[in-house]
C-alpha cells in the first residue's frame, strides 16, 4: 500500500510519471488490474498525485485488496478540496466499499500479561489497536502472540467480505524452567572416579641372536660379490698389461699405451680393495652364521686406496 505523504519524499520525474499513468489507464480499461496497479504505483512514486492514488485504489479493489483500496480512498477524500470533481468519485467508492470490508477486533484475554506483543502477518499491533474494528482483507490471517517468560501462541482467523469477528488473544503457558539433572547413581559416581592407569612398559628388544644369522648371510653375499668384482678387475689388469707391453718401449709409449697404463693402475687398486672386502666379508659372514654371537657391531670402510671390515663384540 502507498501513502501520499511517503511518496512526497521521493524524487520527481513528471514526464515519466505521466507516461506510466497513461499506460496504467490503458491496462485498467482492459481489466488488467495487476499491471495497472504496477504502472500507477510507479507513476505515483515518481510524481505523487491524488488522482493517481485514486486510480491505485480502484485497481487494488479489483484485485481484492479491499483494505488497501479503502485506505487510498480515505487519503484522497482527506486530500482533495471540496470543489474538486474527483472528491465525489472517491466518496462514492469508499461508501460502496465500506460494507464489504471484513473487520477484525482483537481483544486481550483477562489473564494475559501486560508485556504481551501481537503480530499479524509480521506487522506488530500495539495496545492502541486492541478493541477496534480494524479493516482487513478477506481471507485467512495469522496472529502470533509472544511475551517474555511465556511460550509463543499462534492464532488463525478466516474472514469473508462484510464479516466482523472478534478474537481474544493470549500467550502460551509459562516457559518451563530448565530441569536440573537427576542425581548421579552409585554406578555413575563410580564411573567418574579416576582409575589408575596401567604402567606402560617399553617394548622388549628383539632377541639379538635371531638377527645374527640373517646378517651373516647378508655379509657373505657382499663378500662373494666383492670377490667377483676383484676377479673381473684382475682380468682387466692383465688385459691392460698386454696392451702396455705391445705399445711401449723402455720410456716411449703410444697414447693407447699410456691410457692402458692408467687403466691398469686403477683396476689394480680396485682389484686389491674388492678382494680384501670379499675375503673379510666371507670371513665375517661365516663367523656370524656359525657362531651366532649375542651382539655384533659391523663397521666397513671401502675406497680404491683402502678397504676394511671390522666386527666388534662386547667382552
Amino acid at each position: 500500500m502507498l501513502s501520499s505523504t511517503a511518496a512526497l519524499a521521493q524524487p520527481k520525474d513528471p514526464v515519466t510519471a505521466e507516461a506510466l499513468f497513461k499506460a496504467g489507464r490503458s491496462a485498467a480499461d482492459l481489466g488488467e488490474h495487476a499491471e495497472a496497479c504496477e504502472k500507477f504505483q510507479e507513476s505515483h512514486r515518481l510524481d505523487p498525485a491524488l488522482g493517481t492514488l485514486l486510480n491505485i485504489g480502484i485497481c487494488e479493489e479489483g484485485l481484492g485488496n479491499l483494505a488497501g483500496a479503502w485506505q487510498h480512498y480515505q487519503e484522497v477524500i482527506h486530500g482533495l478540496d471540496a470543489r474538486d470533481g474527483r472528491l465525489p468519485v472517491a466518496q462514492a467508492r469508499a461508501a460502496a466499499l465500506d460494507p464489504r470490508l471484513p473487520r477484525l477486533v482483537i481483544r486481550r484475554a483477562p489473564n494475559a500479561p501486560e508485556a504481551m506483543r501481537v503480530r499479524r502477518e509480521g506487522i506488530e499491533l500495539t495496545e492502541a489497536s486492541f478493541d477496534v474494528a480494524l479493516p482487513i482483507n478477506p481471507g485467512r490471517h495469522s496472529l502470533v502472540v509472544t511475551a517474555t517468560g511465556y511460550d509463543e501462541q499462534r492464532f488463525w482467523v478466516q474472514l469473508d467480505e462484510g464479516q466482523t469477528r472478534e478474537l481474544v488473544v493470549h500467550t502460551g503457558p509459562k516457559t518451563a524452567p530448565p530441569r536440573s539433572p537427576p542425581p548421579a547413581t552409585k554406578e555413575q559416581r563410580a564411573a567418574l572416579v579416576p582409575r589408575a592407569r596401567p604402567v606402560m612398559r617399553p617394548p622388549m628388544p628383539p632377541d639379538e641372536s635371531s638377527v645374527a644369522r640373517p646378517t651373516g648371510f647378508a655379509i657373505l653375499g657382499v663378500g662373494a660379490a666383492s670377490l667377483g668384482v676383484g676377479a673381473v678387475a684382475g682380468a682387466l689388469v692383465l688385459d691392460r698389461k698386454n696392451t702396455v707391453d705391445a705399445e711401449c718401449e723402455v720410456e716411449l709409449c703410444t697414447s693407447r699405451g699410456l691410457r692402458a697404463a692408467d687403466d691398469g693402475r686403477r683396476f689394480t687398486r680396485l682389484s686389491t680393495a674388492t678382494f680384501a672386502i670379499g675375503i673379510a666379508g666371507v670371513g665375517a659372514g661365516l663367523y656370524l652364521v656359525l657362531k651366532r654371537p649375542r651382539r655384533t657391531a659391523i663397521t666397513a670402510t671401502v675406497s680404491p686406496e683402502r678397504s676394511s671390515i671390522w666386527l666388534v663384540q662386547p667382552f
